[in-house]
């Protein structure tokens, strides 16, 4: 290979220059050729500036390396009482959390292990969702998981995967046994029960021995909303029987739930029927707020009272029914002030609820009436008549028909001069319509 003696590209130098073999060899010019060709000097100012990047690579790899350092000796130099109020703050900053997020913490190094594993307030909520390929393994972790809560109230909720019904066959029943075994070691603790498992599976929740039990809340669903479906195995743990506050029952039968009814606060039941209702209603007296979805006809398990029954506490009711059901004739709510009636697609029952409300002179605030077929705004104005201490009424039937209020608001100033019926605030199924005094 000849070379030529020509000037530098760089500099205009001349003397004995080398050729350049690539462009990649000089990335600012990008007209370079085989035959443009720089000198020593050029040469080695591009070595220094080669050297020079790789020298900022290496510092900025240091600096990385040291800030590194410094910031395990800051986490290091915190107090463990620190450490653990930050993992707390971890643990319940959001829903979207990872249920294990305990083990996270774990799994970062030893020292917050140790933190973790020894602050009982990041194992105090556990939900176990059974399948079949990790049962054995989920017994021992819920174990572990709730011994490291010391003596603090517990979340428990155990669920089933969307393939439970068939790998429910192939599982050992001891398996399934042992975990709510597992379960119920801490029965004295349990503030919060939630089973979503098959009704096959309620008789095996047992109560502490030692006759303890804080139950607060407990929430039974079996995974079936078919009212056919309805089961009647038995949830009973007995010495003590629980007390809980707040109560959720789906498809289950009143008569299934063995607990303590007088403290229950919140009630919140599908698939009762009227007489199941009411006696549940005999049952706690303590009830506040009340929620009867979907509704059956009466079954004949518990006597129907013979006189309207009196609640003296109830505050709010929400009713659902498929049928026209009479269960506003056998209720008197002194001091209700909410109540939301929604029809599934049958219509109101007009008469018993007016009948309802002038028999239960209470200091009504809100109603809703959702879902139903539309009898025209007759009926409405008889309700309204009923409950002069309405503030806000929420229609929303079926049809179309009045959608615009202005024509009953004509009818009630007729009817009533002085407007006593006629609510602050009323909403029908399109939220811009909304009218006040």
């Amino acid at each position: 290979m000849s070379v030529d003696v020509i000037g530098c590209i760089l500099c205009g130098a001349r003397g004995p220059a080398q050729p350049i073999v690539s462009e990649a060899s000089r990335p600012w010019c990008p007209k370079s050729t085989y035959l443009q060709s720089t000198c020593d000097l050029c040469r080695e100012f591009e070595q220094l500036e080669n050297e020079i990047n790789q020298l900022l690579e290496k510092r900025r790899q240091l600096k990385t390396r040291i800030s590194l350092y410094h910031r395990k000796e800051i986490i290091q130099n915190i107090p463990p009482e620190v450490l653990s109020n930050i993992f707390h703050f971890f643990i319940s900053s959001g829903s979207e959390l990872d249920p294990s997020s305990p083990l996270i913490l774990g799994a970062i190094c030893g020292r917050w292990r140790a933190i973790a594993w020894a602050t009982p307030s990041l194992w105090t909520s556990i939900t176990i969702i059974l399948n079949a390929t990790s049962l054995g393994n989920k017994q021992q972790l819920a174990r572990e998981w709730l011994s490291r809560a010391g003596q603090l109230p517990l979340s428990i909720s155990i669920t089933t995967s969307a393939d439970w019904e068939d790998e429910l066959p192939t599982i050992p029943v001891a398996l399934l046994s042992g975990l709510i075994d597992a379960v119920n070691e801490y029965a004295n603790r349990r503030r919060v029960l939630d089973i979503q498992l098959p009704s096959s599976m309620l008789p095996l929740f047992q109560a502490d021995p030692h006759g303890i039990s804080i139950l607060h809340t407990l929430k039974i669903d079996p995974g079936t909303l078919l009212e056919v479906e309805r089961v009647s195995e038995i949830f009973n743990p007995t010495n003590p029987r629980p007390s809980p506050a707040v109560v959720e029952i789906i498809s289950v039968a009143f008569q299934s739930v063995r607990i303590c009814w007088n403290n229950v606060t919140h009630l919140d039941v599908t698939f009762f029927s009227i007489d199941e209702c009411c006696e549940v209603l005999r049952q706690a007296p303590s009830l506040t707020s009340c929620s009867f979805d979907s509704i059956m006809p009466d079954e004949d398990e518990f006597p129907l009272p013979e006189s309207p029954l009196l609640h003296p506490n109830l505050t709010s009711l929400r009713v659902g029914t498929f049928h026209r059901d009479r269960f506003f004739q056998h209720v008197v709510f002194p001091s209700l002030r909410f109540l939301s009636v929604e029809c599934h697609d049958v219509g109101l029952p007009t008469e018993d609820i007016i009948s309802f409300l002038l028999r239960s002179p209470s200091p009504l605030h809100e109603l809703h009436l959702l879902s139903f077929e539309s009898e025209g705004s007759e009926f409405i104005i008889q309700i309204l008549s009923a409950a002069p201490s309405l503030k806000i009424f929420h229609l929303n039937p079926l049809t179309e028909d009045d959608h615009d209020p202005s024509p009953l608001f004509r009818r009630l100033q007729i009817r009533h001069p002085s407007a006593p019926t006629v609510p602050n605030s009323y909403r029908n199924s399109k939220p811009w319509f909304t009218a006040g005094r």
